[in-house]
């Protein structure tokens, strides 16, 4: 498996990932993209996509750097429905293609997983683009998609877990609130004190130490109050890395070692908690 198939990407810009911001702007598809970005249509192939597909209620406006996405909208399903399953929630930068090689990592393993999209067909490799996309984000709609994403991988089988990488590290622990999973893995995210609530199940957490999120002092409250809770949760920080380091198609934010290392961690954890 390669986790480190992509393209080179601009360098990371430092935003706060803990909170959907107040303020909300639009984005809209551009006409003309950089030939970097025209790669990644050519490097997606043969997606799956589910008949249920939820729209974002997004008005749009054109800014600079997003690219088309296949199956807009509809989540990608890879593996055999049955198995225990696994829901894979994109970053800032949107469902882009080294997520196909993760899931069907996890595929090969014995996992269902269904990769949903949040952004409604956008993607970028652009970080103030990738900004605007997070930014207009409505947190409603995207609960709503991930339950509908929970849904379809629970069908069949009775145990499902999610991995969120940065904002979709935040997302999954605000889903699994709601019980709907059995596991969590947050790639870069956490709850802060002003998000108060239960997370009723085992939680894997893969931090950076320079990035906006995983060190300091409300990473640390965080963890603590999963632990009077008594939520069972494992923390790792990976040394020299930001919170992007397991995005694959954006190289320069890449650290191969660090996301071998937390894919591997990950998947123990996962077949440890949903595979009976």
């Amino acid at each position: 498996m390669d986790l480190c198939a992509g393209f080179d990407g601009p360098h990371p810009h430092h935003v706060d990932l803990r909170l959907p911001p107040a303020a909300r702007p639009t984005v809209s598809r551009q006409a003309h993209h950089r030939p970097a970005l025209d790669a990644v249509h050519a490097s997606w192939h043969g997606r799956r996509p589910h008949r249920h597909r939820r729209v974002a209620p997004l008005a749009r406006r054109v800014v600079s750097a997003f690219v088309d996405i296949p199956s807009p909208g509809w989540p990608l399903t890879f593996g055999e429905a049955g198995n225990p399953s696994i829901v894979i929630i994109h970053d800032r930068f949107g469902r882009l293609p080294y997520l196909e090689s993760y899931a069907t990592a996890l595929a090969s393993r014995g996992f269902f997983v269904v990769v949903p999209d949040l952004f409604n067909g956008l993607a970028t490799i652009d970080a103030p683009s990738a900004d605007e996309l997070r930014d207009a984000m409505d947190l409603g709609f995207a609960l709503a998609t991930l339950d509908d994403a929970i849904a379809l991988g629970r069908n069949g089988t009775s145990k499902v877990g999610i991995i969120g990488f940065e904002i979709g590290g935040w997302l999954a622990l605000q889903a699994a609130q709601a019980g709907s999973a059995d596991a969590v893995v947050s790639y870069a995210g956490g709850l802060t004190e002003n998000e108060p609530g239960i997370l009723p199940c085992p939680v894997l957490l893969n931090y950076s130490d320079l990035g906006d999120w995983g060190t300091g002092t409300e990473a640390d409250l965080f963890v603590s109050r999963l632990k009077e809770m008594g939520t069972p949760v494992t923390r790792h920080t990976y040394v020299g890395t930001n919170d992007i380091f397991a995005n694959a198609t954006l190289v320069e934010r890449l650290d191969k070692n660090a996301a071998a290392l937390a894919f591997a961690r990950s998947t123990n954890f996962l077949q440890e908690q949903l595979v009976d």
